[in-house]
């Protein structure tokens, strides 16, 4: 074989092999694009039917539970839970330290406590724009290990808007309605 064969065939195995590793990863990047779509359309089917329950129809024709009842059932779970003397206390000085100095403008951590796997949050902001500002600021770059579901609760006084958020402990599911 001459040279230029063996240069020629070495070219063309790189490009295979770079079209395969291409090939590869564009397919885990378009499953991973597919994973957040349907995530963010069954939140927009709760979000847009907030007010009927959450009556959106998920792609397999269950219903999705309402936002208010996969958080009323986090909340039971985290209830039920007791303190986790090591994991606890580092979580809870762990999400101060990344929560509190986003918590400006009148907004203020009014609630922080961690348990065995779940952490509870709320915040209550003087209002709308405080808390869109306070969650730009806070997860602008992700920066919690575990799972995350928050949610604006419906009566907070003074005109002022509080959220809850409910973190999970690395490796653990957020509590699911199914569980």
């Amino acid at each position: 074989m001459t040279k230029s064969n063996v240069l020629w065939a070495a070219t063309l195995c790189a490009l295979l092999g770079g079209l395969a590793i291409d090939r590869f990863l564009t397919g885990r990047h378009l499953r991973e694009l597919e994973h957040k779509y349907k995530v963010l359309a069954a939140a927009a089917a709760n979000r847009t039917n907030d007010g009927n329950a959450g009556r959106g129809r998920l792609a397999s024709g269950s219903e999705p539970p309402s936002m208010d009842a996969v958080v009323a059932h986090v909340e039971t779970v985290f209830s039920q839970q007791s303190k986790d003397g090591t994991w606890s206390q580092s979580a809870e000085n762990e999400l101060n330290a990344k929560l509190l100095p986003c918590a400006v403008d009148g907004s203020r951590v009014q609630q922080l406590e961690c348990r065995t796997t779940l952490c509870k949050v709320r915040i209550e902001h003087q209002s709308e724009q405080g808390f869109r500002d306070f969650m730009k600021r806070a997860f602008a770059q992700p920066s919690w290990h575990g799972a995350m579901v928050s949610r604006v609760e419906p009566q907070a006084p003074n005109g002022a808007v509080a959220n809850v958020m409910f973190f999970s402990k690395e490796g653990h599911d957020m509590p699911s309605l199914e569980d």
